[in-house]
């Protein structure tokens, strides 16, 4: 890690700090501790409500994902909240509490390629894998069906200007190029 990205990341969790305690003093929901906590090297976060060694229950995804969204997290592909990328692929390795932002080039890695009757909350759809590095690639968080039968469904996604929950279509997105993924260590 350069010194600038150590120095960002202080910055962005100082910041997150600041932004956690006007919210408190103001009334409005903050974000919890374990979301304010650095991701990396912090034994604690595996203990956290929700985890066990490395695993994420889904409630717990969807915590996560709904505070940056809340939050209205601004998109950046070089910019860092709480040691996270806030880029697409970075909300989803913060969501699924991984040890480090992943890409869509790696997300692959740590997943397993499932159908769409098999999609529940905290999975995944995203165009991944080789060749999709940069903007060539896009992944969000699968939040719940809205009509299954029709293939519509809510999603969290990071993208710009910031994190939304959305509308989807399944069959568009698999004409796009987009397939469902399942964390391995993802839990009921």
């Amino acid at each position: 890690m350069s010194a600038r990205d150590s120095g960002i990341r202080r910055i962005s969790r100082g910041a997150a700090v600041v932004a956690a305690a006007g919210l408190a003093l103001t009334g409005a929901a903050a974000v919890s501790a374990a979301d304010q906590a650095p991701a990396r090297g912090q034994e604690a976060a595996a203990h956290q409500a929700g985890t066990t060694a490395g695993s994420v229950s889904r409630g717990r995804v969807i915590d996560r994902a709904k505070a940056w969204a809340e939050a209205k997290v601004p998109y950046s592909m070089s910019d860092y909240r709480n040691d996270y990328r806030t880029d697409c692929s970075g909300y989803v390795s913060m969501a699924w509490m991984l040890g480090d932002s992943l890409t869509t080039v790696t997300l692959p890695e740590v997943t397993t390629a499932i159908g769409k009757e098999d999609l529940r909350a905290g999975d995944i759809m995203g165009k991944l894998g080789p060749g999709t590095g940069g903007s060539a690639g896009h992944v969000f968080l699968f939040d719940r069906w809205e009509d299954k039968s029709a293939g519509k469904f809510l999603a969290y996604e990071q993208t710009p200007p910031h994190t939304v929950h959305s509308h989807k279509t399944y069959s568009s997105l698999i004409d796009e190029g987009y397939k469902a993924y399942r964390y391995d260590k993802i839990t009921d």
